[in-house]
């Protein structure tokens, strides 16, 4: 069994609405899981998608593994870092707040079987 990653880092989106989606994916096909989350309309499904074709590519392109044996094996969402903005909606500069505007990272799985 081989194990081919994928990482995209710093995505613009918080980590609970990646969370959400990925708890869909775990232990299917590839074909099955991109099928899934094509179906799914839920904000984090774009940036998932796209990490896991990369995944995909990877196994195919720099593992010699075809795309039919491979699986998900486990989907990581960690937080990245924060951007942080003022608050301007208020006036006085002391009821100014801050806005976090969060990021994630996104490490898929796959594992594969050699030949």
């Amino acid at each position: 069994m081989t194990e081919i990653t994928a990482i995209s880092k710093h995505v613009r989106m918080s980590p609970r609405k990646l969370r959400l989606v990925r708890e869909v994916v775990v232990g299917l096909p590839v074909e099955l899981a991109l099928a899934k989350l094509q179906t799914l309309s839920k904000a984090g499904v774009k940036p998932l998608i796209i990490t896991l074709k990369s995944a995909i590519a990877n196994a195919v392109n720099n593992n010699k593994l075809e795309a039919g044996s491979l699986k998900v094996k486990n989907v990581l969402v960690d937080e990245g870092t924060r951007m942080k903005r003022q608050d301007t909606s208020h006036s006085s500069r002391a009821e100014r707040g801050i806005i976090q505007k969060r990021t994630a990272h996104i490490k898929v799985i796959l594992e594969g079987e050699n030949g």
